[in-house]
């Protein structure tokens, strides 16, 4: 994929009290770095940033700086700080970037379709919204998605389940659970069934009877 194109000014003056007149005029302070070069302070609108990116990959978008006309850099950004109180943008760091240069970044994890164990009437959950991934700059996906469809009661989507782009690698156990169905109406009596009671205790056994008295003997005459 192409890199989406920022333009950005050099920065000469520095420091906090710097930093705070350039977003006082609707700037903030950037820098560039990476590649054993030496790091470059920048400046750029935070609005045109936000203009640029693509609307779901939002940060993971792939860049090319213009830096006042005179060079182009291709960048990833790899670090965002935002003001606490507003959450407006502070200051961005961008790392130089070949297109083949293997990244991290997080993705968002959905899923479509309608599974079977659903229409049985279970329940679907997911464990994750998001994955850990990592590739190439220029092709780090919006999303990743998976069609749950086939999923019956009982079924587990796993990590090494997931039909991944050619590329792209997910950061984490390939048995980590990612989607899971559960329940059922076999887990519920069914309308009208009777519940079973419980067995009856065993009744005392009858006490043993009383002996008669014996008999006196017969006297001797």
């Amino acid at each position: 994929m192409e890199p989406v194109k920022l333009s950005v000014e050099m920065r000469t003056a520095t420091g906090k009290n710097e930093n705070h007149r350039l977003r006082a005029s609707a700037m903030i302070p950037a820098v560039l770095y990476g590649k054993k070069l030496p790091s470059v302070s920048l400046k750029l609108n935070p609005r045109d940033l936000i203009k640029t990116m693509d609307p779901e990959k939002k940060r993971n978008t792939y860049f090319l700086l213009d830096i006042e006309g005179k060079e182009e850099v291709p960048v990833f950004i790899r670090d965002v700080q935002f003001d606490t109180m507003t959450g407006a943008i502070k200051h961005v760091d961008f790392l130089r970037t070949a297109p083949n240069d293997l990244v991290p970044a997080t993705v968002n994890f959905r899923i479509t379709g309608r599974s079977e164990g659903v229409k049985l009437g279970g329940s679907i959950r997911l464990t994750m919204s998001h994955l850990p991934v990592r590739c190439a700059a220029s092709e780090v996906p919006a999303f990743i998605e998976q069609d749950v469809t086939s999923m019956g009661l009982g079924s587990v989507l796993r990590v090494e389940n997931l039909k991944l782009p050619e590329g792209i690698n997910i950061r984490l156990s390939p048995r980590q659970a990612l989607v899971i169905v559960s329940g059922g109406k076999d887990d519920r009596p069914e309308e009208g069934a009777v519940a079973a009671t419980p067995a009856a205790a065993p009744a005392k056994a009858a006490a043993p009877a009383k002996a008669a008295p014996a008999k006196p003997a017969p006297g001797k005459k």
